[in-house]
């Protein structure tokens, strides 16, 4: 099924009880810019959903920079915030996808990223607002779906088993270990390919058309007996190129950990180059 909406679908439904809009913005430097946006202005109705306190769990040795947060904590967020299993949730910002791919692993299907996020829905002309949510509570009962994910040792399987097409959303610098802003080791995992998350989208940030995005990803798709397997540094951006094949009918499965995960284990092997 879809996993974006577009501004004009979303516009008809504010306010209904049945759907809830979250506001899911956020930096990775600058944790806390995304309530500072969204008290500035946000979509009538929407909920601030904090990508680093409520959407990333306690870091450890293992789990990487952004871990999967408690789901049953999370169900309690949601529930606090008007959403059960049967709402309709359309999320934007730079941790929306995270969202949608969350509520997915609860077992929540209608979650949808809002195409072209924010600089969309105003673009199309539709308003903002400063008046924060004041939605009913309700309760979200969760039931994970652990298929969707891959952790490292099952990972390793793979690899090792050739059944794992691995794709890699990272920029082509940070794939190629030439550069490394964020995690202690450059380079990426032996066997990835690259293909930026960036690619996806139009450059207004709009979802490319399901025949672009076949293009795009045809020649990592021909080996049928392979997973495909999505890692970025740390679980979130990975989403999106996730949320993205998802339109072209491909089911993947997310690496959450990521790059971070992979090299707090000193074992795993690095490569660096093209691949």
């Amino acid at each position: 099924m879809p996993a974006f909406m577009s501004p004009h679908d979303l516009y008809p439904r504010l306010f209904r009880e049945d759907t809830a809009i979250a506001d899911c913005r956020g930096d990775l430097f600058d944790l806390g810019l995304g309530l500072r946006q969204y008290l500035e202005a946000h979509i009538p109705g929407a909920v601030f959903i904090d990508g680093e306190e409520v959407l990333t769990g306690p870091k450890g040795k293992h789990g990487g920079r952004h871990p999967l947060p408690d789901l049953d904590q999370l169900a309690q967020v949601l529930g606090t915030n008007g959403i059960a299993r049967d709402t309709t949730v359309v999320a934007y910002g730079m941790y929306a996808a995270r969202f949608v791919f969350l509520l997915n692993l609860m077992g929540h299907k209608e979650a949808f990223v809002l195409d072209g996020h924010l600089d969309g829905w105003v673009e199309a002309g539709h308003p903002t607002v400063r008046k924060l949510a004041n939605r009913r509570p309700l309760r979200f009962m969760a039931r994970p779906d652990a298929a969707l994910l891959v952790e490292a040792p099952e990972l390793r399987r793979l690899i090792d088993a050739g059944k794992a097409t691995l794709i890699d959303v990272r920029a082509p610098e940070r794939f190629r270990g030439e550069v490394e802003p964020i995690d202690k080791v450059a380079g990426h995992i032996p066997g990835a390919v690259n293909v930026p998350w960036e690619r996806n989208f139009d450059a207004t940030g709009r979802l490319l058309t399901t025949d672009a995005l076949r293009v795009l990803y045809a020649p990592h798709l021909a080996d049928t007996g392979r997973v495909p397997v999505l890692y970025c540094g740390s679980g979130v951006t990975s989403c999106n190129s996730l949320l993205a094949l998802r339109e072209i009918g491909v089911t993947a499965r997310l690496y959450a950990g990521s790059w971070s995960d992979w090299i707090s284990y000193p074992d795993n092997p690095v490569s660096r180059g093209e691949g």
